[in-house]
């Protein structure tokens, strides 16, 4: 049977496209990519507007943090709501024909590609994520802790069903066409796993737009997505790795069976932007 899954990532201003989205959104169910409360993470307005703005959809809402909320309450608090699921900072969501591990990239590398002239200018507003930050907030001894408590869970998620497909999600990017760098140290920890572990796609958020690109290395072909478009930002610089980029507002879906994977960037009406289709050997 077919699924389809949605991927939305940096709706935390509750923005009339994200709304919108919502209300025509047509899945069994929705990842959401983190920076889903901004600008300092979820207070009891924002709650109130997410549960308003889903009221209405009775669709499986998984979460994954991003680095604006671990500018605000101990993320310790988003684990086990009643709102949306979230059992841990790493887990799966196991499908017939595909596993989606959900991580969280703030406990691999805490920075986010940042330039140095960024950094030093906004080192002190929220979105900043420090180790000491992550120690804080998770309530860990050590940053080293949570790395590994982290890096442990996302290789025995992929390690459980070794001949299935899969996807992983995060909230920070590997590679970026935006106003940001390439995260290279969360690419170096995470391109060996997913050599290793037939990972077909890599779907994150933190850019405020759209993309997609193939990351190659070697024989291995990684299909990489930012889906954080439905408030854009206007910074847009495509490499020739990209396939498709927009900073029109748009979120990704993506339709899973056994033969193929269809993703497809829409409009918060649905219209296709883009298609693209994966077959699986």
């Amino acid at each position: 049977m077919t699924k389809t899954i949605s991927f939305m990532g940096d709706t935390g201003t509750f923005c009339e496209n994200y709304i919108t989205a919502v209300q025509k959104l047509i899945c069994d169910s929705v990842i959401l990519l983190g920076d889903n409360f901004y600008p300092i993470g979820i207070n009891n307005n924002h709650l109130q507007k997410f549960i308003n703005i889903w009221s209405n959809k009775y669709i499986n809402k998984y979460m994954i943090l991003g680095n604006h909320e671990y500018s605000g309450i101990p993320v310790q608090l988003y684990l086990k709501q009643p709102y949306w699921i979230m059992p841990d900072y790493c887990y799966m969501i196991e499908y017939e024909h595909c596993d989606i591990v959900c991580i969280d990239t703030m406990q691999l590398e805490p920075n986010w590609g940042l330039p140095e002239y960024h950094i030093s200018q906004y080192i002190n507003g929220p979105g900043i994520v420090t180790k000491k930050l992550v120690v804080r907030s998770t309530g860990a001894k050590k940053f080293k802790h949570i790395f590994n408590y982290q890096l442990n869970n996302i290789i025995k998620c992929l390690n459980k069903n070794p001949k299935k497909p899969k996807i992983v999600c995060g909230h920070y990017h590997l590679e970026t066409p935006g106003c940001y760098s390439t995260n290279q140290k969360l690419k170096d920890i995470l391109m060996p796993l997913f050599k290793k572990s037939n990972v077909k796609a890599y779907i994150c958020g933190h850019e405020h737009l759209s993309e997609h690109r193939t990351i190659k290395e070697g024989t291995y072909e990684l299909e990489h997505f930012i889906s954080g478009g439905l408030e854009t930002r206007q910074t847009l610089n495509p490499s020739d790795k990209t396939k498709f980029s927009t900073v029109e507002s748009a979120y990704l879906t993506c339709s899973i069976d056994k033969s193929k994977w269809l993703f497809k960037f829409l409009s918060p009406d649905r219209k296709i932007h883009y298609s693209f289709n994966l077959e699986m050997n």
